[in-house]
């Protein structure tokens, strides 16, 4: 898995204190990893396969509840991703940046009911690269297959779905069109329903 990364931008709800004052690390072993962040709070982490394997905490170094944090993913093609075997990608292969939330929420202690972070979901827009017009998602559940609106922009936006991520069904996503990745961490409230249909 190469190529990819996740980018976040990070803040103190404490004004006084500068971006460059949050101190973070990757709790990986045997080394902890240094992440550095930027004057604006930009940083971003590595994906590796050893990385999502472990699955360490990040940890920071200030109060409990004083940060918070924006996260954008940008990746390959599903292909390459984790558990694909042709057209077919595994559900929740799509939603990487889930465990990345958990593991923010964790560090940023951001996990009472009124959080940023626990207003998020995870959505991950699939685009096409190659024959758009063609290009086509179905989630092949186990109470029937859904298929996956195309947005007006050409690409397929899916919000990550507690009940189908524990069921993990299989999608497909034909590799002919050279799919790329994005994934944001977006306000529930911010898109209804309508996004997908049986």
């Amino acid at each position: 898995m190469t190529n990819q990364e996740i980018r976040l931008t990070i803040k103190s709800k404490i004004p006084e204190v500068k971006p460059s004052d949050v101190h973070l690390y990757i709790d990986s072993h045997p080394f902890r990893i240094p992440i550095p962040v930027k004057p604006d709070g930009a940083f971003s982490l590595p994906i590796s396969d050893d990385l999502l394997k472990e699955n360490p905490d990040i940890v920071a170094d200030q109060p409990r509840g004083t940060l918070e944090a924006d996260i954008t993913f940008k990746g390959n093609p599903a292909p390459q991703m984790p558990d694909a075997i042709g057209d077919l990608q595994r559900y929740e292969s799509l939603f990487l940046l889930e465990d990345v939330k958990q593991q923010l929420a964790k560090a940023l202690a951001e996990q009472t009911a009124d959080s940023v972070l626990s207003r998020t979901v995870v959505v991950a827009y699939l685009i096409p690269k190659r024959d758009p017009g063609t290009a086509q998602v179905v989630i092949e559940a186990a109470k029937g297959a859904i298929r996956v609106l195309r947005e007006t922009n050409g690409t397929f936006r899916l919000a990550r779905d507690p009940l189908l991520a524990s069921e993990n069904p299989w999608v497909l996503m034909p590799t002919n069109h050279e799919w790329k990745i994005e994934m944001r961490l977006e306000e529930q409230i911010e898109h209804g329903g309508g996004t997908l249909r049986r």
